[in-house]
């Protein structure tokens, strides 16, 4: 833009910019020690009809040829230092950035090669960055991504003997499954788009019911079978009861009997009635469901007791309880946590705890081909017939983190959803390592679920996201009224050197003051438990050393040179 920028004292800003693939910082290279590009203070400051945001950004696109927009600007808390975190959206080539003395370091390295004080900020940029990223994937997920997949059921949607609904593997020459038919009316469901054959879909699952009130699983068996399987059961149940129909339904009344019988003695639950032992997926898949349509209800709580008990020393839980529970892994961690809170259970309870820093130890990155591997557990239904279960673990564990109060702008969860959101298919399903170059009916369902729940614990902080904005609009008056102050009093030569510091005291207190308050009262929760005088208090306070301490030095120059005269 051509634009000047003012000489002399001014705050120090430093230049936190997140590269577009979200990995990378910008480094000034030019000295020595490894240190944040430091921002020019755009001068004039005040311009009509730009924020401080955009008036930072300008200052940034010209003098680093980035491209892209400031999302903060905010303080260490410690020597007066700001921070502009930038998203470059768009960056010129290596060797313009060279000519310039800069570099793209690796934002996970950086923060440990920085001076004191210069860490949490760029640690805070890179959430900041991801979150931000995740808000745009979010909305082109939801209005477009959604789109191609439920277009995909509908085109792959089987249909055989008076039934409609889809197979394990979305073959539409196959025939409908059970287990399947009822993730696809779940899909539909979860994703907010009406499909005219959900009646259809329902009705075939009625007709699929076992006369002991159950669901037998017809596709996902080695060998041949039609009891009543747990975990079709469940499904069915979740599809039936999300779609509207009624408790009172004999369809439901039979599912939730056979659900509460085949509870074992234990207090868990196998894949059968008649199962030997209980098993984790299972035993917390049944506990939502009958939370949702029972409450607290005396299987409830045994079914609870049984998943603590089964919880490893790592904290986390295998498909089995006791020694003999196959070590943790993250698919039964993030379905007991689901089933403890579910049950009641807080999210400071030690299990909880446990449970999510055992998930934290098992995530693999984003970089690799899943954060958390898939999972396949194989279950002995009958002499002559065996269930193979399949689950996409990575959508599962976000649902828990989140639902166990894991921020949605936590480096591990967003960047998992943003994995997930990449890995659609441009057909519109989901895949998994366990299905290579398939379209697993499944997977889709998961990740549909997954990013259903995204959305809503998005959603759930808007008015906490009106309350920001508010107070983003007091801060862009106390920042713009800030330098505003800075740059008169470098204008304004008639001032005399005493008077003018003065006056800048108390300015610069007075917005310092301003600033640190609102500052304060957005730092939910760590001051949640702060009264009004302690906030008002803590702000003044703040405001004193900022505020005064960077006159000091002409404070004291002042006095010397008036006992001089």
């Amino acid at each position: 833009m051509g634009e000047k920028n003012s000489p002399g004292n001014g705050p120090e800003i430093r230049l936190v910019a997140v590269h577009a693939d979200q990995r990378r910082i910008l480094i000034d290279q030019s000295s020595a020690t490894i240190q944040l590009p430091p921002v020019p203070v755009p001068y004039p400051f005040s311009v009509p009809g730009q924020t401080v945001a955009e008036r930072f950004a300008n200052v940034i696109e010209d003098t680093f040829a980035l491209n892209g927009e400031v999302l903060a600007l905010t303080g260490n808390g410690r020597d007066g230092t700001l921070f502009a975190v930038y998203y470059a959206r768009h960056v010129p080539a290596s060797s313009e950035l060279d000519r310039k003395g800069l570099g793209w370091r690796d934002l996970t390295a950086v923060p440990d090669l920085l001076a004191d004080g210069a860490a949490e900020p760029v640690q805070h940029a890179g959430n900041l960055v991801r979150a931000h990223q995740i808000a745009d994937d979010l909305n082109d997920a939801w209005s477009v991504r959604r789109g191609h997949l439920t277009e995909l059921l509908r085109e792959r949607l089987s249909t055989e003997e008076g039934l409609a609904g889809w197979n394990q593997l979305l073959s539409p020459d196959g025939s409908p499954g059970v287990l399947s038919t009822a993730q696809g009316i779940l899909t539909f469901l979860e994703a907010g788009v009406p499909f005219e054959g959900m009646s259809d879909n329902i009705e075939t699952l009625r007709k699929l019911r076992n006369d002991d009130g159950g669901w037998p699983i017809r596709k996902a068996l080695i060998g041949h079978s039609g009891r009543s399987i747990t975990e079709s059961t469940a499904y069915c149940l979740w599809a039936l009861s999300a779609s509207g129909q009624d408790l009172r339904d004999d369809a439901v009344v039979g599912g939730i009997e056979w659900l509460e019988r085949a509870q074992l003695r234990d207090g868990g639950w196998g894949s059968t009635e008649t199962a030997q032992r209980a098993r984790t997926y299972p035993t917390a898949f049944a506990v939502r469901y009958l939370v949702w349509v029972t409450r607290n209800s005396g299987a409830v709580r045994r079914a609870a007791t049984w998943l603590r008990e089964a919880q490893n020393d790592d904290g986390g839980w295998g498909p089995l309880r006791g020694p003999d529970s196959g070590g943790s892994t993250p698919l039964h961690t993030a379905h007991a946590l689901l089933g403890l809170l579910a049950a009641g259970a807080d999210r400071d309870d030690q299990a909880v705890l446990s449970g999510v820093a055992c998930l934290r130890s098992l995530f693999r990155g984003v970089a690799d081909p899943e954060p958390w591997p898939s999972t396949s557990e194989v279950e002995s239904v009958t002499g002559d017939a065996v269930l193979d279960f399949r689950h996409f673990t990575a959508p599962w564990v976000i649902c828990a983190l989140l639902k166990c109060g894991v921020s949605l702008s936590d480096p591990m969860v967003s960047g998992s959803v943003q994995w997930l959101l990449a890995g659609q298919n441009s057909l519109g399903y989901w895949s998994s390592s366990l299905t290579p170059g398939q379209s697993p009916m499944w997977a889709s369902f998961d990740a549909v679920h997954a990013i259903k729940e995204v959305r809503e614990e998005a959603l759930a902080r808007i008015p906490e996201l009106f309350e920001a904005d508010a107070r983003a609009g007091q801060l862009e008056l106390a920042w713009r009224s800030y330098f505003t102050v800075l740059e008169t009093a470098r204008r304004d030569a008639r001032w005399n050197g005493r008077g003018r510091n003065r006056l800048l005291y108390a300015w610069n207190g007075v917005l310092t003051f301003i600033v640190a308050l609102i500052l304060v009262y957005q730092m939910a929760p760590a001051s949640a438990g702060m009264s009004a005088v302690w906030k008002i208090a803590g702000s003044a306070l703040l405001g004193l050393v900022p505020g005064f301490g960077p006159f000091v030095y002409n404070f004291i120059l002042d006095r010397i040179r008036a006992r001089q005269q």
